[in-house]
């Protein structure tokens, strides 16, 4: 689909990430994505015409077609400020190449609030015990490795994917607590918990935040069975 894109835009998309060296590597793909969307809607709807001839009625008639689609306001707003970005760009960069080009998004195209939101739903303990089992059933160690390790940490899949073999060879901080049993006697048990590695997890700079995920042996044993 990109490839049917007129190439001049093509290329123009690409020198301007390529050039975007403060964005974080998941913010510069939500850009890559934001920006490949609008130029397939130009070339669907504009007759593939240059991003330099592209008119400010057009670009509401994008957003427009982005409301249309049901997307969140936060969605339209994303996608509002990749192009207007990219249009920033274009005047500072080739500000002498194309003196009279001038950014077809503005502040005052305001974004219709649709009030429409995906709604995060987290899993019961009934729905993450059956979903453990069921794994477990299937012998699918990896899959099961990532659920419980994500389940854990609340980490996000970008970090998850970042974890090292290495630490199924980690050694486990053991700290001694109190428990009730099903009777409601009270008992000593210890407990088992992991550091993974610095990972780099979700962040404004380039680096992101460098933490260190905390999980605990359950997640251990089935990333030692996937091992």
């Amino acid at each position: 689909m990109w490839n049917e894109v007129l190439e001049f835009n093509r290329n123009m998309v690409q020198e301007y990430l390529d050039n975007q060296a403060e964005l974080a590597v998941k913010t510069k793909i939500g850009y890559e994505s934001g920006l490949k969307i609008f130029f397939y809607w130009v070339k669907q709807n504009l007759n593939n015409k240059s991003c330099l001839d592209i008119k400010k009625k057009e670009f509401v008639r994008y957003l427009n077609w982005l409301t249309n689609r049901g997307l969140s306001d936060s969605a339209i707003r994303f996608k509002k400020s990749c192009v207007s970005a990219f249009c920033n760009y274009i005047m500072m960069m080739y500000e002498e190449e194309h003196p009279t080009f001038r950014s077809f998004v503005t502040s005052d195209m305001k974004v219709v609030k649709t009030g429409y939101v995906h709604e995060k739903i987290p899993l019961t303990p009934d729905e993450y015990v059956m979903l453990c089992e069921e794994l477990e059933k299937r012998e699918e160690w990896q899959k099961l490795a990532y659920f419980v390790f994500s389940y854990s940490t609340g980490c996000r899949r970008a970090e998850a994917r970042q974890l090292l073999k290495e630490v199924v060879g980690y050694e486990p901080k053991e700290k001694e607590i109190t428990i009730i049993d099903e009777d409601g006697t009270e008992k000593k048990a210890v407990s088992k918990s992991y550091l993974t590695h610095t990972i780099r997890c979700k962040g404004a700079s380039i680096v992101g935040k460098q933490r260190k995920l905390k999980f605990g042996e359950d997640a251990m044993a089935w990333l030692k069975k996937m091992d």
